[in-house]
């Protein structure tokens, strides 16, 4: 009967792995989780029984996980309190799938032919699977009675875990420095950018004032030229016109002289 656990253990795991629908390793995973099958274990309890199962389900098959593990052992006695036929179903199944691997037949004609003829006598009824459910209900097992060291894997594992945690965490922090830093020189570049542009207005504004006044100066200088030419002009005119006069009156005296002499004579 203590057996039989370990079978069921091991045709439950891979029902809720692979969801009812079973592959071409079905056959080897419920080979190796039970060690009934594999090595022609025996066992003494229940508790044995149990504990012998979770260790094999966290080191052999794809999935490993300890909720898990236990999950299935609930599985287990429930598949036993539905009865012998329920039973009787599952090991037809292993049956099946033992027969389509050929290194496996043999061991429907070791184990799961006669537990289904076994199963079918008067000699285990309902009422003697019952104790065998309740009895697999109480064992409350944690993973520090599994043997593997679990809980030390774990607090490591934490460690590790919590460690790459704070190594992201500095990384994160020095991309983020380096955004900021790298942010700032972008503004830093437009504000030198900024300041040289309007710089560049104030020139361009003040070589436009330069040049308005030069051209107002000039302008000054050529009126001021105009008038001087004028001004000269009108003393030239002056000056010729003494200088007219001037010779008049020199004639005058030369025609006065020569009467006087004339007259002399």
């Amino acid at each position: 009967m203590k057996c039989l656990i370990d079978i069921l253990f091991a045709y439950a795991y891979n029902n809720r792995t692979v969801e009812g629908e079973n592959t071409v390793g079905s056959a080897w995973t419920i080979n190796k989780l039970s060690s009934t099958l594999s090595w022609l274990e025996t066992f003494s309890s229940v508790s044995e029984v149990a504990i012998s199962c979770i260790r094999r389900s966290l080191v052999f098959p794809l999935y490993r996980h300890f909720e898990l593990s236990a999950t299935i052992l609930e599985d287990v006695r429930k598949i036993i309190l539905l009865g012998r036929k329920y039973i009787i179903k599952c090991l037809l199944e292993i049956h099946q799938m033992f027969n389509r691997c050929d290194p496996r037949y043999i061991l429907n004609e070791l184990f799961i032919v006669d537990y289904i003829l076994w199963m079918q006598t008067k000699r285990c009824s309902s009422n003697n699977l019952v104790p065998l459910a309740t009895a697999l209900e109480k064992i409350l097992l944690t993973k520090g009675d599994i043997g593997l060291n679990l809980v030390d894997i774990e607090t490591l594992a934490q460690i590790a875990w919590m460690s790459s945690d704070s190594m992201l965490e500095n990384t994160s922090n020095r991309t983020e420095r380096k955004s900021s830093i790298s942010d700032l020189s972008n503004d830093m570049k437009k504000m030198t950018l900024e300041s040289n542009s309007k710089k560049a207005g104030n020139t361009s504004t003040a070589t436009e004032s330069n040049s308005n006044k030069e051209c107002c100066s000039s302008s000054s200088s050529g009126s001021s030229s105009s008038s001087y030419e004028t001004d000269s002009s009108v003393d030239s005119d002056d000056s010729i016109d003494e200088t007219d006069s001037d010779d008049d009156s020199n004639t005058s005296d030369s025609d006065s002289h020569w009467l006087i002499r004339e007259a002399s004579v």
